[in-house]
């Protein structure tokens, strides 16, 4: 009678699946997928302990070779290090971790601080040149009109200094 609920069970599982176009599995499968992924969250690669540790996976391999580190191999034949176990012989890494992540913050904040100065900067700077441009603008103004005057002048003086020549010399 159980049997029936469960094949009852997996049908309804394979009809819902296909209605929502999720992959049909059977459970089999779902049973190494769950072990897979509770392993994969309480063991580390050699890999990963290396990037934690700071170290390289060799380092992490000699170790183990040498029974410092205890590991268990998975079906491909890596190396899987229980995170207890690699707590137990590099108990600062989690420290550093943790200093990491807190540096990597702080970084990142002065970042972000560092990039606000800038754009505070900018504007500044911005504003400054639109002012020199006004200025640049004004003085390029006052030069043409001093140089209108100055032409003015001159042809002033040139045609009064012309009459007195005139005057004064009588003859030509």
């Amino acid at each position: 009678m159980s049997l029936t609920l469960l094949l009852l069970l997996e049908q309804a599982v394979i009809l819902t699946c296909l209605n929502s176009n999720l992959p049909v599995t059977n459970n089999n499968e779902n049973k190494r997928r769950h072990t897979n992924m509770s392993e994969e969250s309480s063991s580390l690669s050699t890999r990963m302990a290396a990037e934690i540790a700071e170290c390289s996976a060799r380092h992490i391999q000699s170790l183990i070779k040498k029974g410092k580190l205890s590991a268990s191999r998975d079906d491909g034949g890596n190396y899987l290090i229980d995170k207890s176990e690699f707590y137990r012989v590099f108990p600062n890494a989690h420290m550093a971790r943790m200093v990491t992540k807190s540096d990597e913050q702080n970084s990142r904040t002065a970042l972000e601080v560092e990039v606000k100065y800038l754009k505070e900067m900018l504007a500044e700077k911005a504003k400054q040149n639109e002012f020199l441009h006004k200025q640049l603008e004004a003085a390029n103004t006052e030069k043409n009109a001093l140089l209108e005057t100055l032409t003015s002048n001159q042809k002033l003086l040139e045609h009064t200094s012309q009459k007195k020549r005139k005057k004064f010399l009588g003859v030509f």
